[in-house]
């Protein structure tokens, strides 16, 4: 893989890392909560927490003793899951108070959503059944964003507004993907954690 395209695979499949999907998705979850409604940012922060919870516990318990590392089920991907939530639930926000923007948010969240899952496969952390099993867990999160926000009033979306939340939200994510060398993996602590809970509970070699 040469330079150019190794540093575009690296640019897409960051836009599927925590680094930058916890800073928007708390930022879009301040936003709602401080210009359109409480119920709106509590079905944001569900819907992601539907996403992120699950994946959390199926790495822990696939790490655990590596049950099926033999079919190369380890670490289900979070970047899936989580990106699928979060660009999926703006895309979602976005035809929900616009109807016409619908087909071009969606297509867009597709897009990237795909880049990312094709960028993981590509770099070799992932197998196909994990991005597979990332992608069912963060598709499952967006009807909860559905089946809530449906029901609410129309919230305008000021641009004004946007701006300033987005604006200071840029910055910070663009700082600490910098300080963290464009990427926060929890992967490491969970694997760590669960081979201890192995070795403790099950007997299980920590290596």
């Amino acid at each position: 893989m040469d330079l150019l395209l190794s540093k575009a695979v690296d640019g897409v499949t960051n836009l599927g890392d925590s680094a930058i999907l916890l800073p928007l998705s708390a930022g879009i979850f301040l936003w709602l909560l401080a210009f359109c409604s409480r119920q709106a940012a509590g079905a944001w922060a569900l819907a992601m927490l539907a996403a992120v919870v699950p994946i959390a516990l199926l790495k822990f318990a696939l790490q655990t003793c590596d049950p099926l590392s033999r079919l190369r089920l380890v670490t289900p991907s979070g970047h899936a899951a989580f990106g699928t939530a979060v660009y999926g639930g703006l895309a979602m926000l976005a035809a929900r108070q616009r109807p016409g923007w619908a087909v071009p948010a969606f297509a867009a969240a597709a897009i990237l959503v795909a880049g990312i899952c094709a960028t993981r496969l590509m770099i070799g952390v992932h197998s196909e059944g994990e991005v597979l099993i990332g992608l069912a867990v963060g598709a499952a999160s967006l009807p909860v964003l559905y089946n809530r926000i449906r029901r609410l009033p129309p919230f305008a979306i000021d641009v004004r507004r946007v701006a300033l939340v987005l604006g200071p939200l840029s910055a910070v994510i663009l700082a600490w993907m910098l300080y963290h060398d464009w990427g926060l993996s929890p992967n490491g602590v969970i694997r760590e954690a669960a081979l201890r809970l192995g070795a403790a509970t099950m007997h299980c070699e920590v290596r």
